[in-house]
């Protein structure tokens, strides 16, 4: 089996150049180039692997990232781990993904992280209280954390002290109001529904600051219907379109309960996008298959996961700060079939049928 003896020998170098080599510190300590390169050929040459439980047991590290998050039946949850495969298997590691349903479990699979001697800890969606406590106790074992989520993100609070990457959901929302404003309408209405999450709020400030710009009066509705039930879409129907001045465009903070609009709109008998325009929120791939398909404002779930392992990598090796750093990614509006001009004034008029039994 080859060693770093024997690549030392082969290529005239100690042993200790070559471990500073295979283990990525070449730069730090000054090795020249071409001795890099002799010593990674004639590694790659021999067939040389790396011992990963030797470098864990002298190390105390093994190069393993965790990546905790809800369960990836969640597209968006999905996207963001395999954009963490996909820097990790490049940079050399491997990632053990951890499912959370509470506090509870989130702090049993930090306290999981510590006993598995990973290197380093992605969490996705975590409330702020588990994430200054996770922060806390894996700075004391030295291993950095980096989260996907908006805690604490323009909201007058302290910031966490570490790696931060989340979306510009209230920029997106803002993108989603012009689009419609350009297409003159004037009736726009947001559906609110668990608007307990910091981004959620965001996405209700996005709107509301752009109806404001716009000259526009919000008319956002709160709704907790189980969309899945045909009762819950019954209620939604009739505060949405039950009414004369009813909207002409609706804007929905997720894609899934966009589509339980459409349904809603197809059962009043209201044409999409003639009588009403619809708007989700996130880029599910789903939204691809609604009829019509669905407008919408792209996150970029798989380049979020892939900026947390990057940096996060980055503070493992030495390479970026473990803490104090933040990355707010762009959203991006996909304009569909869900949307078209608002509807003349004299059609408005016309008062849907909101039929219990059809939604």
């Amino acid at each position: 089996m080859p060693t770093m003896e024997g690549i030392a020998k082969r290529v005239g170098v100690s042993r200790a150049t070559v471990s500073v080599i295979l283990n990525g510190r070449a730069d730090s300590v000054g090795i020249a180039a071409a001795t890099r390169q002799r010593v990674l050929a004639v590694a790659r040459e021999l067939g040389y692997q790396a011992n990963q439980l030797a470098r864990a047991v002298a190390t105390g590290r093994t190069k393993v990232i965790g990546f905790v998050g809800a369960s990836i039946r969640n597209e968006w949850t999905a996207r963001m781990e395999d954009g963490v495969l996909d820097v990790a298997q490049q940079s050399g590691y491997l990632v053990k993904a951890m499912k959370t349903r509470d506090s509870e479990t989130e702090a049993a699979m930090i306290d999981a992280a510590i006993q598995q001697r990973l290197a380093g800890v992605i969490a996705v969606a975590f409330d702020e209280a588990a994430l200054m406590k996770a922060h806390a106790v894996l700075s004391r074992h030295g291993m950095p954390l980096a989260t996907i989520d908006h805690t604490l993100l323009n909201l007058g609070r302290r910031r966490a002290p570490r790696i931060r990457v989340f979306s510009d959901d209230e920029t997106g929302m803002a993108l989603a109001v012009r689009h419609l404003v350009v297409l003159g309408h004037r009736r726009i209405t947001m559906v609110m529904k668990g608007v307990h999450s910091t981004s959620w709020v965001l996405r209700g400030k996005g709107y509301r600051d752009s109806l404001r710009d716009a000259g526009l009066p919000m008319r956002a509705i709160e709704d907790e219907s189980d969309l899945q039930d045909a009762g819950g879409r019954n209620q939604l129907g009739r505060k949405l379109f039950g009414l004369t001045d009813r909207p002409t465009a609706v804007i929905c903070p997720t894609d899934v309960i966009a589509m339980g609009v459409l349904r809603i709109a197809r059962a009043a008998g209201l044409r999409v996008p003639e009588d009403v325009s619809i708007i989700g929120f996130g880029g599910l791939d789903t939204g691809l298959y609604a009829d019509p398909a669905l407008t919408t404002v792209a996150l970029p779930f798989d380049r979020m996961g892939e900026r947390a392992a990057e940096l996060l990598i980055a503070a493992i090796e030495g390479k970026g700060r473990a803490t104090g750093v933040e990355e707010r990614l762009p959203a991006e509006l996909i304009v569909r079939e869900s949307t078209g001009p608002a509807p003349p004034s004299n059609e408005m008029v016309k008062r849907p049928s909101l039929r219990s039994s059809g939604m």
